[in-house]
C-alpha cells in the first residue's frame, strides 16, 4: 500500500479553470501531466498510513499513444510506474491503468469538474472487503495543485490520509 500510496500521489492531470480548454480529453492530459512537479504535503497516522512529511520531485515522461495517454514517473530518480490513461466519451470519466513495480494496480476512474478532479479506486481488503480510495486533485493553476487522500471503507465516512500541493516546474 506504501507504494501504492506514493505511485498515486504522483499522478496529476487537469487544467486550470481559467485556462482554454483543450480540443480534446487526451490533450488535457498532454496539457497537464509531462514535466517536473515537486510534491510538498503530509500524510496521517491511520490503518494504512504512518504520519509524516512528503516532500519529492516527480518527472513525468508522457506521449500520446493512439486513444491513450502513457506515462512514466520516475520519483527522486526511481522509476515508480507506468500508468495508461484512457477516456470513455459514453461515461464522461478518464480511466487510468497502474503498473508499479509491484505489478498492475485496480483501475482508477476519473471525474472533472474543472478545477476539480477526483479519482476514486476501489482496493480489495485481506477479509474479502472493499476499500474505496479517493484522491481529489483542485488546480489552481496549470503549475499548481492542491490534493487531498482520503479512504472509506463503507463509502460514506471517508478518512484524510494525506494532503499536501504540486508545483510544476516553468
Amino acid at each position: 500500500m506504501k507504494t501504492l500510496f506514493l505511485a498515486l500521489a504522483v499522478v496529476a492531470s487537469a487544467t486550470h479553470a481559467d485556462a482554454p480548454a483543450p480540443a480534446s480529453p487526451m490533450d488535457r492530459l498532454m496539457a497537464a501531466l509531462p514535466g517536473t512537479w515537486h510534491t510538498v504535503g503530509q500524510t496521517f497516522d491511520t490503518q494504512f498510513t504512518k504520519a509524516g512529511a512528503q516532500n519529492y520531485t516527480t518527472l513525468r515522461d508522457c506521449w500520446r499513444d493512439k486513444d491513450s495517454v502513457k506515462c512514466v514517473f520516475v520519483v527522486n530518480g526511481s522509476l515508480q510506474l507506468y500508468d495508461i490513461f484512457s477516456y470513455d466519451t459514453q461515461d464522461g470519466l478518464y480511466h487510468e491503468t497502474q503498473v508499479t513495480p509491484q505489478g498492475k494496480q485496480p483501475e482508477f476512474h476519473i471525474s472533472v469538474k474543472d478545477p476539480v478532479w477526483t479519482y476514486d479506486q476501489d482496493i480489495a481488503s485481506r477479509d474479502g472487503g472493499v476499500i474505496h480510495y479517493r484522491i481529489v486533485r483542485t488546480y489552481r493553476s496549470p503549475l499548481s495543485v492542491d490534493y487531498s487522500y482520503a479512504f472509506s471503507t463503507d463509502g460514506k465516512q471517508w478518512t484524510e490520509i494525506a494532503k499536501g500541493t504540486e508545483s510544476k516546474n516553468p
